[in-house]
């Protein structure tokens, strides 16, 4: 895989993060907010630093993928791309539709 690509998949993986921290955000805060135990900043700020802070404290998942099943010659380059832009339309087409 040349470089080009591995940039392409990183910048969609993180474009999937973000659009799963477009509705996740809501979920997890939704209490917090409408108790009014947290503003919604705040509450949002708050999310926004453990989920930051969740990233650094496991790479079990890293591990999983670049030691096992991604070395398989059945998955692809293709098949990754793939998976991560059906990924964010389906994240997209669940924000617009509530």
């Amino acid at each position: 895989m040349d470089v080009s690509a591995i940039v392409v998949v990183v910048v969609l993986a993180l474009v999937l993060t973000f659009t799963n921290g477009l509705h996740e955000t809501a979920n997890a805060r939704a209490a917090s907010i409408t108790t009014g135990a947290l503003r919604t900043k705040v509450a949002v700020m708050v999310d926004g630093c453990l989920n930051l802070v969740g990233a650094f404290l496991s790479i079990e998942v890293a591990k999983t993928i670049s030691g096992g099943w991604s070395t398989r010659r059945s998955i692809t380059p293709v098949m990754i791309f793939t998976g991560l832009v059906e990924a964010i339309l389906w994240n997209l087409r669940n924000v617009s539709h509530g």
